[in-house]
């Protein structure tokens, strides 16, 4: 069952994943080391495979992250490294470039490199790949931190407030911190303003956590969509893409689109 089935469930931090990220292009090395932090990945960033290489040997990461052309060795050049190398070779590998190459895509597949992604890329593209590397139930969608207002069943908005709001979310599903989480398998209408328009929503709790329980030790419910529009689902996207590049200037270095 893949993991999204389940709704967004929240990981404590300290559970984050560890990822290296090398690219020689500066502008591409902090667009791309912003997104993964907005995703709640932690990250080292490197402009150089050699530096990469002693990170990587004193603290092995979930995943590298790197892109072919870099000063020094160049990135086709670190993949071997990494997979001859018997304390490394496990290290799932993407490859993420601005280099249109076929003859050298082959080379890093037979070389072992999980994915090979050309820029500019999709900022769900990157995080499918990710997830298929690095977790046995990958997630489908970006899960996203956030702090939205809660619709009533009568319509009018809520306080947002950390006692009840939606504070993750995704595509497929929410999190909602209440202080009166519904019990497991209870449907229920969901509604929140996007853009100055209504998008509402009918979910089901999928997991439920009463106060000083759940990972995070505070009440609330994961929410599973079972019933959104079409034209909902599209404002929700929008929002979400819209989030992950505030801040981030990929027009400048070629990165995400």
């Amino acid at each position: 069952m893949n993991s999204e089935d389940k709704g967004p469930e929240i990981e404590p931090t300290n559970k984050k994943r560890f990822l290296v990220l090398v690219d020689g292009n500066p502008i591409d090395l902090l667009s791309i080391g912003m997104l993964l932090q907005k995703i709640e990945y932690d990250i080292y960033t490197s402009n150089s495979a050699e530096e990469a290489l002693q990170i990587i040997s004193a603290v092995l990461p979930a995943l590298v992250i790197t892109e072919l052309t870099l000063p020094g060795m160049n990135g086709l050049d670190f993949l071997k490294r990494i997979k001859q190398h018997p304390p490394t070779k496990k290290i799932p590998v993407i490859i993420l470039t601005s280099l249109d190459k076929p003859d050298i895509e082959k080379l890093c597949v037979r070389e072992g490199c999980a994915a090979y992604l050309r820029k500019p890329f999709e900022a769900d593209t990157l995080y499918r790949e990710i997830q298929n590397a690095t977790e046995p139930t990958p997630r489908k969608y970006i899960r996203l931190r956030t702090n939205l207002t809660i619709i009533s069943g009568q319509g009018s908005a809520k306080e947002s407030s950390s006692a009840e709001c939606i504070t993750d979310v995704s595509e497929n599903g929410m999190y909602i911190s209440t202080l009166n989480p519904l019990p497991v398998g209870t449907v229920i209408p969901v509604s929140m303003v996007l853009y100055k328009q209504q998008v509402r929503i009918e979910g089901v709790v999928t997991y439920s956590f009463s106060a000083g329980h759940g990972p995070l030790k505070r009440p609330g419910m994961g929410i599973k969509f079972i019933n959104i529009s079409p034209e909902g689902k599209a404002l929700l996207r929008k929002y979400i893409q819209e989030q992950l590049r505030e801040g981030i200037f990929p027009e400048k270095g070629g990165g995400t689109r």
